[in-house]
């Protein structure tokens, strides 16, 4: 009961379920820039919320050189569909959510033809 208390307190601030929502809908590894670019967020805010989803299990974060990459842990893989299915029944209005993962493509998209 612990961990389910624990867990919810982490993703009871807004930013921090914004990027737990995109790692869980994308299943990519993505870096703290495009995380930041893609919530509109200053990098240091991303940093510091994405810190407390890696301390409580719920993100993966990998060092590559100078940046760190970010993806749901096996523990979020394996809930991933009752995760979303959770998100989506509680939320009252999921625009956010689809601007986020908006504005992610539109950068993957750049990334790609660059």
């Amino acid at each position: 009961m612990k961990r389910l208390v624990e867990t919810f307190k982490v993703i009871s601030e807004e930013t921090r379920l914004r990027l737990y929502n995109l790692l869980i809908i994308t299943e990519k590894e993505l870096n703290g820039t495009i995380l930041a670019e893609a919530i509109q967020k200053p990098q240091y805010a991303v940093s510091k919320h994405i810190n407390f989803l890696v301390r409580s299990g719920l993100v993966n974060a990998r060092r590559e050189s100078q940046k760190i990459f970010y993806s749901i842990s096996p523990l979020t893989k394996n809930a991933r569909i009752d995760i979303l299915k959770l998100f989506d029944s509680l939320c009252d209005d999921a625009s956010i959510f689809r601007e986020d993962l908006s504005r992610l493509k539109n950068l993957d998209e750049k990334t790609e033809r660059s």
